[in-house]
């Protein structure tokens, strides 16, 4: 069984339906900015910075909760074990994570859609 937020991730990481994946995650993250899809803490807001920057410029008010986000994340993996505060920088790319885990529908760059 899939996390419930992994569709959300999914949706990020391949950059669909952006207008309306970008405000659910960012919900998602401003309930609690290490919000996880189920591979590490805060792995939804490494999948809103993978929005491409074209898409923040469109959209300025969800570019200011996004800022937000980003600070609320970076002051609560302030309070982490180092190890845990460093897998939200890990080598692997969402995507690999995701094939790592055995999911099959990995994401992967596609066109916005927004």
């Amino acid at each position: 069984m899939s996390h419930p937020h992994h569709d959300v991730l999914v949706a990020l990481m391949q950059r669909s339906r952006l207008a309306t994946t970008v405000p659910a995650a960012l919900a998602l993250v401003e309930l609690d900015p290490l919000a996880s899809a189920g591979y590490f803490g805060g792995d939804l807001l490494r999948g809103l910075m993978e929005v491409p920057g074209s898409f923040w410029v469109r959209h300025p008010l969800l570019f200011a909760r996004y800022r937000a986000a980003l600070r609320a994340c970076a002051m609560q993996r302030r309070s982490l074990p180092l190890e845990q505060r460093l897998d939200f920088w890990g080598p692997l790319s969402l995507g690999a994570a995701c094939l790592d885990r055995g999911h099959g529908d990995a994401p992967s760059a596609g066109t916005p859609d927004d």
